[in-house]
């Protein structure tokens, strides 16, 4: 279906295209200056905690990062963290691969993710075939066709 629609409307299989896509940006914001970081671009690192936060939490490790603007050492744990996700329905217009069928070995989850794939690509495919539909109709073809079979 897809390789029959016209170039402008057919849809791309990219994995790595559709995964920056869908990549849902996460932020930490620093709590001392209050600056907001992709979380990506930061370094977690173990810390030793203080006797004080072993002896309240149990734990003599913590998870952390030190802010690139103030060298403030904010806690992985009470960090604010902003995630922001697309709305659903989204159309990409690109749908990754379809999973991989391994010979010789039994793959339990394979139905799993080929049916979340399909469902993926059918919904990609059934956007555009409406923004054909659309298109064509804007245009008048439709309208054309119907006065035709009046006529017989």
């Amino acid at each position: 279906m897809n390789a029959l629609m016209p170039d402008e409307y057919r849809i791309e299989i990219n994995t790595e295209k559709y995964k920056q896509l869908t990549h849902n940006a996460k932020t930490i914001i620093c709590q001392d200056c209050g600056i907001e970081f992709d979380f990506t671009d930061i370094e977690v690192v173990e810390t030793l905690n203080s006797f004080l936060d072993y002896t309240i939490t149990g734990d003599r490790h913590t998870r952390a990062w030190y802010c690139p603007t103030c060298n403030f050492k904010n806690k992985i744990s009470s960090s604010q963290m902003v995630v922001t996700e697309r709305e659903n329905p989204f159309y990409y217009k690109v749908i990754p691969d379809p999973p991989k069928i391994k010979p010789h070995i039994v793959q339990i989850a394979l139905h799993e993710a080929m049916t979340e794939w399909w469902f993926n690509a059918k919904a990609e495919i059934d956007h555009q075939l409406a923004k054909i539909r659309n298109d064509y109709a804007a245009e008048g073809a439709y309208d054309d066709m119907a006065e035709d079979e009046d006529d017989d």
